[in-house]
């Protein structure tokens, strides 16, 4: 994130840019991070500066997010993060409970990090708010419905409330692959059709009509024989766009129509 790269990406227009970083020294990223070298710590602390300070001083739209992914080895650092937050300036913090998988089941959180998490988290994101740094609700999604001894972020949220990811988001891989969501689901392929094609498709409408009633639909299949509610939807990597879809309808008061 060079000085002109971060010029060039704010001139581009671009919605948002998020910066993820995973701890608040750099002895702890050294740690957390131990293939990469203890000075990149800095290096992302002053190359985000640069590019808030630039955005701020051409009037820019464009919101800077940072990603916290959070694990038992910086759980107990959220108050270190929210004062790296504000003296950074950014626009959004996003707390994400790591996703757990053979390589990384280490730094799986416990009960007692969970608590803690759970105590503190709130007047983290008060105090956030208080100067003027949004957040969102995905932090608490995923306390609410942590799973400790297999570390699931959303064991069970969508199995009853249904998944509306799929009316705003999805997944396109570089083989032109189009997918449902993170969960590697695949409706259709760009190799056959355009996007607009497959977007409005009633195919596509089916899913996600289906995936609105998941309580009725578990098992519907998409082409390649994945299922609509699977072990990926456990710790799902898209709540945070089904969050942001019930935000909307509440702000418009469209629930009836759900």
């Amino acid at each position: 994130m060079t000085e002109s790269f971060s010029r060039l990406m704010v001139d581009s227009g671009v919605s948002f840019i998020t910066v993820s970083l995973p701890a608040t020294t750099a002895e702890s990223y050294k740690q957390i991070c131990p293939k990469s070298p203890i000075e990149d710590f800095e290096k992302v602390k002053r190359n985000t500066k640069s590019l808030i300070i630039y955005k701020n001083k051409v009037n820019s739209n464009v919101r800077v997010n940072i990603t916290h992914v959070i694990h038992n080895l910086n759980c107990y650092d959220l108050f270190k993060f929210m004062d790296l937050d504000i003296e950074l300036g950014v626009d959004t913090v996003l707390f994400k409970i790591i996703l757990l998988d053979d390589e990384n089941y280490y730094l799986r959180l416990t009960d007692d990090q969970i608590n803690f998490l759970k105590a503190n988290l709130p007047e983290v994101i008060a105090r956030l708010r208080a100067k003027g740094i949004n957040t969102d609700e995905l932090s608490s999604t995923y306390l609410d419905f942590y799973e400790d001894r297999q570390g699931l972020r959303t064991k069970d949220f969508f199995a009853e409330r249904g998944c509306l990811t799929g009316w705003s988001f999805c997944d396109i891989q570089l083989d032109r692959e189009v997918l449902f969501c993170c969960g590697n689901k695949m409706v259709d392929s760009l190799q056959k059709y355009s996007f607009d094609e497959i977007w409005f498709s009633g195919e596509y409408n089916f899913y996600r009509i289906a995936a609105k009633h998941m309580k009725d639909n578990k098992h519907v299949e998409f082409v390649r024989g994945e299922k609509l509610l699977d072990n990926s939807c456990n710790s799902c990597e898209n709540v945070n766009q089904h969050l942001d879809i019930l935000k909307t309808i509440r702000r418009y008061s469209l629930e009836d129509f759900l």
